[in-house]
């Protein structure tokens, strides 16, 4: 059964290896791991000398990832936008949930006002919703839940 070794443990074989020029085989002897598996964290090592560091992230992944957190602080703003200028012509913050979910999943409504969708579709199903005909048909796919 083979064995599962951390990134710690491959960093410091490695180090041992390439930095501090110890012998491949002895340490493959000494560690009991076997040859083929040290000499290929070496050449990943060698490839990429961040490899076993699980926070690192490489330019293309940070870009991706900055790319995905700018998208959605531009959603975010845009949903705080349009509930400004609802919210200034009187209407009830879930009210303007409602309204605002036409344009925007709810999660992504409910999470840039700092509301739980869970008091807001407790809300919905409320008496007061269904007398003003605030329900909408972007709204039935929630109705499930109760």
């Amino acid at each position: 059964m083979p064995r599962r070794h951390n990134n710690d443990f491959k960093s410091m074989l490695v180090d041992l290896i390439v930095n501090k020029k110890h012998s491949t085989i002895l340490t493959a002897q000494h560690f009991e791991v076997p040859l083929k598996t040290l000499e290929k964290w070496i050449t990943a090592y060698n490839k990429d000398p961040n490899v076993f560091n699980s926070n690192y992230l490489s330019a293309n992944q940070q870009i991706a990832s900055l790319k995905k957190r700018v998208s959605e602080l531009e959603r975010d703003n845009l949903i705080l936008k349009n509930n400004f200028f609802i919210s200034k012509k009187g209407v009830a913050l879930y009210e303007s949930i409602s309204i605002l979910s036409k344009d925007f999943p709810l999660s992504s409504i409910c999470n840039a006002l700092g509301v739980n969708k869970s008091s807001y579709l407790y809300w919905l199903h409320s008496d007061f919703a269904f007398k003003n005909n605030i329900i909408t048909p972007s709204c039935y796919p929630y109705l499930c839940f109760f």
